[in-house]
């Protein structure tokens, strides 16, 4: 594997004008240097020196271009070429700047088994206005397109591996899928005269991503029911505080920039709809006058109906890919059982009590077969004695809960939802004591059987 970085920058002010590299070690050796001089120097020699700095010292209205060259790129995504640029007007006291214009384009090309493509695009345009509302408000509005073929998919769960290739599957395409996107986000910061800033944003978003044909995620839509394989608007509110008491927002030598928030998003598309609640918090302390140490603790806990691609994102205020986002996506492990955690949770609301009948090991190995159960009948009453919901965990021998539904005569009897009602074992007591059967619809893909078989064994079938 290769990968090569290289960068230029070019700076134009109305007043001074500098060409060719910028380099932090020239620059800081001339300010160590000039204060040596200055220490050294007479008093006439250091207000001659002031002077010279004043008229030195750019106008207070005036425009700064900087562009910035772009060379780049990995065996992965090929040869990367782009350019970034900022316009910023400056006015009198108004800090960091009246208004700023940025942008990045950069595109990656590579010529491969499917010829020369552009493997990866990001496109970005950035318009801040930190001083409106005589400096109450400031508005960061930011548009963007990115598109990348090779983006990458192992599963869900936070230990998830590449998975083992189907004979039918592309090895090359078996973790991957292409992902575009276009997004407009809007964040207004608002200040409150305390130490808090008020925080608001709105992200529009259109996701398109496009899975390969036998990929993982294909697999995992189909049966494990993952979202955000289909195209979609999403649209997201966020609402928070800041806490910034840097000393330079660009090159912070102390201070903190803390920030907690918490939105809510909705989707066109798959009934797309969650909220996040979470914090961003850095600290910038100055350890020698070169060095700072910076520390940045992010938390993100995220409910609801949530896309896969959103999974790999946090920051609540300012969305962006976390650390180990590229190989991997936050998530229930599928060894957590969550399609029967979902029964028993919806059970559990539709009663006072809930008690769990399961069937004993025999009984299980005379209607799967040999091989089966996975865990013992011990083992899983504990794990399922162990959850909140769950008040009650009975084994029972037969092959059906009907003797046990008998004793107990419970008022709601709860069934996964691919029976339908007459199929369920005791219905006819339940009702006829005058309760109810209810049925839950199932979280494709998480029965056990489904499980064991992905992963390689080969459960029989008892007759």
């Amino acid at each position: 594997m290769w990968q090569l970085c290289i960068q230029a920058a070019l700076g134009v002010s109305r007043r001074t004008r500098a060409l060719g590299p910028v380099l932090f070690w020239a620059a800081l050796a001339s300010a160590e240097s000039a204060q040596a001089r200055a220490t050294e120097s007479t008093p006439a020699s250091a207000e001659a020196t002031r002077v010279q700095e004043q008229e030195q010292e750019p106008p207070r209205r005036r425009y700064e271009f900087l562009p910035v060259p772009n060379l780049g790129g990995n065996s992965d995504v090929g040869v990367e070429l782009g350019v970034a640029f900022t316009l910023a007007r400056f006015h009198d006291e108004q800090r960091p700047y009246r208004w700023l214009l940025g942008g990045v384009f950069s595109a990656s090309f590579k010529d491969d088994a499917a010829g020369l493509r552009a493997i990866q695009q990001f496109h970005l345009l950035r318009f801040d206005l930190p001083n409106l509302l005589s400096g109450r408000l400031r508005l960061d509005n930011r548009l963007s397109f990115s598109r990348n073929v090779v983006a990458h998919y192992y599963g869900l769960g936070n230990e998830s591996v590449p998975g083992p290739r189907t004979p039918s599957s592309d090895s090359a395409r078996q973790n991957q899928y292409i992902s575009q996107e276009l997004r407009l986000r809007s964040l207004a910061r608002v200040k409150t005269g305390t130490l808090f800033d008020a925080a608001f944003a709105l992200n529009l978003r259109y996701d398109m991503p496009t899975p390969f044909a036998s990929s993982r995620l294909v697999t995992d839509v189909a049966q494990d029911g993952v979202l955000g394989s289909k195209h979609a608007l999403l649209s997201t509110l966020a609402a928070g505080v800041i806490l910034d008491t840097r000393d330079n927002e660009f090159v912070p030598r102390h201070g903190v920039y803390y920030q907690l928030g918490a939105s809510g998003t909705l989707g066109s598309a798959e009934r797309v709809a969650y909220g996040e609640v979470g914090t961003n918090l850095a600290s910038y302390i100055s350890l020698a006058r070169p060095v700072i140490f910076a520390t940045r603790v992010i938390t993100s806990f995220q409910f609801g109906r949530v896309p896969f691609f959103d999974a790999q994102q946090t920051n609540v205020l300012s969305p962006q890919y976390m650390l180990g986002s590229a190989i991997g996506v936050r998530g229930i492990p599928l060894g957590r059982y969550a399609g029967h955690i979902k029964v028993l949770a919806e059970a559990r609301a539709a009663c006072d009590r809930l008690v769990v009948g399961i069937n004993s090991d025999a009984s299980v190995r005379r209607l799967k077969g040999e091989g089966r159960p996975v865990q013992t009948e011990h083992a899983r009453a504990e794990v399922l004695a162990a959850l909140e919901a769950v008040d009650l965990v009975v084994v029972f021998e037969e092959d059906t809960p009907f003797e046990l539904i008998k004793q107990v005569r419970p008022q709601v009897l709860v069934k996964g939802g691919d029976y339908s009602r007459k199929e369920v074992v005791g219905y006819d007591i339940v009702e006829a004591d005058g309760g109810e059967v209810l049925l839950i619809d199932l979280v494709p893909g998480q029965s056990t059987s489904g499980m064991v078989a992905r992963s390689g064994g080969r459960p029989k079938t008892g007759t």
